[in-house]
C-alpha cells in the first residue's frame, strides 16, 4: 500500500516514527516554492481571569446574596415573595402585609392583615 502511494506521488515516510520529519520537510519545501505563504499570527486575546483564582488572591469577593422561597436580596432591591420593598411601603401593607407575604407566600386581603396586626398588638 505504501509503495503504491509513493508511486502515485504521495509523500510517505519509511516508518511512522519519521512522519514528523516528513511533514516538516514537505511544509518547508512548499514555503520555499511559494505554495504556502506564511502570515504573522495576531496577538493572543487576553483570557478572562478565573473567578476561583482571583478570589484566592483576594482580588474579588462573592457578593452576599440571600435567596429563599420567600425572600430574595439579589439585584437592587429586596423582594418578599416577588414584591419589592418599595411596593410594600407604597401600598402601605404594614406588618400584617409583610407577614402575609413571608408566612403565607401571598398577599392576604386587608381584613386578614389587619387581624394579624391586631393580634400582635394585644
Amino acid at each position: 500500500k505504501n509503495k503504491a502511494m509513493k508511486e502515485a506521488g504521495f509523500h510517505v515516510p519509511d516508518s511512522f516514527d519519521k512522519l514528523p520529519e516528513m511533514i516538516n520537510q514537505v511544509y518547508t519545501e512548499m514555503v520555499q516554492n511559494g505554495e504556502i505563504v506564511e502570515t504573522h499570527e495576531g496577538e493572543t486575546p487576553q483570557v478572562p481571569m478565573d473567578y476561583t483564582w482571583a478570589k484566592k488572591l483576594g482580588m474579588v469577593r462573592k457578593p452576599a446574596n440571600f435567596i429563599s422561597s420567600i425572600a430574595d436580596d439579589r439585584g437592587e432591591e429586596l423582594k418578599y415573595c416577588g414584591v419589592t420593598i418599595s411596593d410594600v411601603f407604597a401600598k402601605d401593607m404594614g406588618i400584617g402585609g409583610v407577614l402575609s407575604l413571608l408566612w403565607f407566600r401571598r398577599q392576604l386581603p386587608r381584613e386578614c392583615t389587619n387581624f394579624i396586626e391586631m393580634i400582635l398588638m394585644v
